[in-house]
């Protein structure tokens, strides 16, 4: 079982094996992303982050097939209060409506996901919208590694499920789930109905009691309790950051303690992995005890279109040339081998009098007098960068490389039509794929001003260019 988490700034997988017969093992890798990669989703940055986490893995997943973990920045969230004499056919309707006004039209084309509370003699939906911009964005992304998402879980309400039974119905107070890390602290709101504000809270780990202190006066609901996680949050002692940051906290660890998850992750053989890993266990016990259904999303990106209609995948040119050699040895050879046996010596002796390819015999015609003026040999037109349409995509995985080829280029006076991401980021050498030599040794030439010695070549019966950069493009040194 595979299970992949996109977070704020972390890609984390847990690689879960369970034979028949042995043991049971487990794989896990976790990337940090830097904050101002985690701030926005840039494809070419999180591509690279993916496959660190992918090659950290002390094993190779055994399937394609994931179920993906989104955070929380992936969706569009509402909190509605549901009309009390709404019936449960119209709800769905109700919901889109209400999206549709709030959100815009990105509700229309979107997937939802919501679960219904009652706090307090009322109803109350949360609402959770995957978009298909971005439900495409995760499709391109996984289709790098050929890797398909068949199931999707919101990662707050696996989270509500680890402090849920703690929180009182009784009261207007919310809980801050925390995860404190070195240089920068993540965390969701949540009150007993659900999350309570969309956005992801960022707290600057180095001031952590200031800031939660100011958090706290600026939520309208009292901030009375802090679950904190994350690798620091045993680093603290509970009475004292209790007094500093002004909220009575609690470590995850101790919330654990004695919960079913806990006895969950020991018979899984996870006890190690429960704090860091405690989203990727809790779903898997849900799965394993067959309660995920109230958690899945109604849709996964595999059904959509993928963001980006370039090249995903590397086209490969069918020539005849490497057939014709093949080809006529066997015709030879053939020849040979019946003449051998059907006649024997004479045979093999007739064969040496036949010429297998003749030259042809041509007889001299005379020289006519010409009538005309011979016409003057037609100049070859030299191709020119201007002439040349280009597309760029990005084989290394070097974030940003691709948009600064696309500078050079132009400066170079090449027509730049597209720039996106090759079907994998493992290409050493860069591949020009050109409608003829003559276009690509122009191109190749001016490739070597950026490191690119031996560049491969393939055609195409397109009249565009296509650039699939590898790890000898270097820009770095360049203006």
């Amino acid at each position: 079982m595979n299970i992949v988490s996109l977070l704020f700034n972390k890609i984390q997988i847990l690689y879960y094996k369970s034979p028949v017969l042995g043991k049971k093992q487990v794989f896990t890798s976790s990337v940090t992303l830097p904050p101002q990669e985690a701030m926005n989703f840039n494809l070419d940055s999180w591509a690279l982050e993916l496959k660190k986490a992918l090659d950290a893995l002390p094993e190779k997943l055994d399937s394609k097939k994931v179920r993906l973990i989104l955070g929380q920045q992936f969706f569009r969230y509402l909190r509605l209060e549901l009309p009390p004499d709404l019936t449960d056919n119209a709800r769905l309707s109700f919901i889109k409506e209400q999206l549709e006004a709030i959100v815009g039209a990105e509700a229309k084309d979107g997937e939802l996901k919501y679960l219904i509370n009652d706090y307090k003699g009322k109803q109350y939906a949360c609402v959770y919208l995957l978009t298909a911009k971005t439900a495409a964005s995760l499709t391109t992304l996984f289709s790098f590694y050929d890797l398909k998402v068949t199931e999707i879980y919101p990662e707050a309400l696996l989270i509500f499920t680890l402090f849920q039974q703690t929180l009182n119905k009784q009261k207007e107070e919310a809980a801050l789930f925390l995860e404190y890390e070195p240089s920068l602290s993540t965390g969701l709101l949540f009150d007993s109905v659900g999350l309570v504000k969309e956005s992801v809270i960022t707290i600057n780990s180095q001031e952590i009691e200031a800031e939660l202190k100011t958090f706290k006066k600026e939520q309208e609901l009292t901030v009375a309790r802090l679950i904190l996680g994350g690798s620091l949050a045993s680093s603290i002692r509970q009475d004292n950051f209790t007094k500093e940051s002004g909220i009575w906290t609690n470590p995850l660890e101790k919330v654990l303690a004695n919960s079913s998850l806990k006895q969950s992750a020991q018979r899984l053989g996870l006890q190690k992995e429960l704090l860091p890993f405690s989203r990727e266990i809790t779903l898997l016990n849900l799965i394993l005890n067959k309660k995920q259904s109230d958690y899945l999303f109604n849709t996964t990106p595999s059904k959509l279109e993928p963001l980006m209609k370039v090249n995903l995948k590397r086209q490969r040119h069918f020539s005849l040339k490497p057939i014709v050699k093949p080809l006529l040895l066997i015709i030879v050879s053939s020849v040979l081998t019946f003449a051998i046996v059907r006649f024997g010596g004479s045979g093999i002796a007739a064969l040496n009098k036949i010429e297998l390819f003749p030259k042809k015999i041509t007889t001299p015609t005379p020289t006519a007098t010409p009538t005309k003026p011979k016409k003057t040999p037609t100049p070859i037109i030299k191709i020119q960068p201007e002439e040349i349409t280009i597309e760029i995509l990005n084989g290394s995985g070097t974030p940003g490389m691709a948009s600064t080829l696309e500078s050079k280029l132009m400066d170079l006076d090449y027509q730049v039509a597209s720039v996106g991401n090759a079907d994998n980021y493992d290409y050493t050498n860069t591949v020009i794929i050109a409608p003829n030599r003559a276009t690509f040794k122009l191109v190749a030439t001016d490739l070597k001003e950026f490191g690119v010695a031996k560049p491969e070549f393939e055609q195409t019966n397109e009249n565009s260019v296509t650039i699939i950069f590898g790890t000898d493009l270097t820009l770095s040194n360049l203006p």
